[in-house]
């Protein structure tokens, strides 16, 4: 399943600790993607992502929180 898909089904739930857990999956998929060196491919996956969900300022804050 595709990291947006994934973090979509948190962020629909509208709830704090959803976020946190939407915020969680792209850690995780950065690093399993330094390991297997395809971060051009998480960081064009993280702002398509990004760009999905422009319009919900707390998950951006989250993710900028996080370093992403």
């Amino acid at each position: 399943m595709p990291l947006g898909v994934k973090v979509a089904a948190h962020i629909e739930k509208r709830q704090p600790n959803e976020y946190d857990k939407a915020v969680q999956l792209p850690i995780d998929s950065r690093d399993l993607a330094a390991c297997r060196g395809r971060l051009a491919s998480f960081h064009a996956a993280l702002e398509e992502l990004r760009r999905k969900h422009a319009a919900k300022e707390s998950f951006l804050l989250r993710l900028a929180k996080a370093k992403l």
